[in-house]
C-alpha cells in the first residue's frame, strides 16, 4: 500500500511538474502555497521566488477585487462560477491573460486552501482583440459609405437642379432672344430660298433645343 502510494504520489508530482498549464495552491490571504514548472516559466520567477508570493503582485490592478472577492467566496464556500478570465504581468511587464478554474480543499472539514488551473490565453485575446478592431474598421468603413453615399446623392440633387435651371436658362433665351427675330425676317421681304432656309434654322435650334 505504501509502495503504491508512494507511485501514485510520484505520477501526481509528474503530471504536476510537467502540465502545459499553470498549477498553483494559494491560500486564503492569496499567497501561493505550491506552484508547477508552467508558473515559472509563464512568469519569468524561479520557482522557489514564487512561493510566499501573494497572487496579487501578479494581477492588474483593476482585478485586484475582483480576485479579494473571489478568494474570500472561496473561503466562505460561496459558489463562484468558473473559469474566470484574469489579465496578469510577467516580472519583466509583458502581459499575459489567463483563464482560471479554481476551487477550495478541506482538511478535517476545514477550507485550508484554493487548489487551480490557470490557462494562458493571451494569443486568443490578441486574435479576439484583432478581430474587434477588425469590426471597429468594418464599421467606421460603412459609416463612410454611407455618408459618401449621402454626399454622392447630394451632389446629384444638386447637377439634376442645375441641369434643370440650364435647360430652362437656354430655353428662355431662344425663346426670347433668338426666335422673335427669325419670325421678324420671316416677315420681311426674303425669297423662297431665303425663306426656307429661315425655316431649317428654325426648326434646327428647336431641335437643339429640345
Amino acid at each position: 500500500a505504501q509502495e503504491a502510494m508512494r507511485q501514485s504520489e510520484q505520477k501526481y508530482r509528474e503530471l504536476f511538474e510537467n502540465a502545459n498549464d499553470v498549477i498553483f495552491i494559494l491560500d486564503f490571504d492569496g499567497k501561493i502555497l505550491s506552484c508547477n514548472a508552467a508558473a515559472s516559466r509563464t512568469y519569468g520567477y524561479e520557482q522557489a521566488q514564487l512561493l510566499g508570493l501573494n497572487i496579487e503582485n501578479l494581477l492588474d490592478a483593476d482585478y485586484l477585487p475582483v480576485v479579494r472577492e473571489l478568494i474570500r467566496n472561496r473561503r466562505d464556500d460561496t459558489e463562484v462560477q468558473n473559469p474566470q478570465e484574469f489579465l496578469t504581468y510577467k516580472k519583466d511587464g509583458e502581459a499575459v491573460w489567463v483563464e482560471v478554474n479554481a476551487r477550495s480543499m478541506e482538511e478535517n472539514g476545514r477550507r485550508v486552501s484554493i487548489h487551480g488551473i490557470a490557462r494562458n490565453i493571451t494569443e486568443r485575446k490578441k486574435m479576439e482583440e484583432a478581430l474587434k478592431k477588425r469590426e471597429r474598421e468594418l464599421e467606421e468603413n460603412s459609416r463612410n459609405l454611407e455618408d459618401a453615399n449621402t454626399a454622392m446623392k447630394v451632389l446629384l440633387k444638386r447637377r439634376e437642379e442645375d441641369k434643370a435651371e440650364l435647360e430652362e436658362k437656354v430655353t428662355c433665351n431662344m425663346r426670347e432672344l433668338i426666335l422673335p427675330y427669325i419670325e421678324n425676317l420671316k416677315m420681311t421681304q426674303v425669297d423662297s430660298h431665303q425663306l426656307n432656309q429661315l425655316k431649317i434654322l428654325e426648326r434646327n435650334l428647336n431641335e437643339i433645343v429640345s
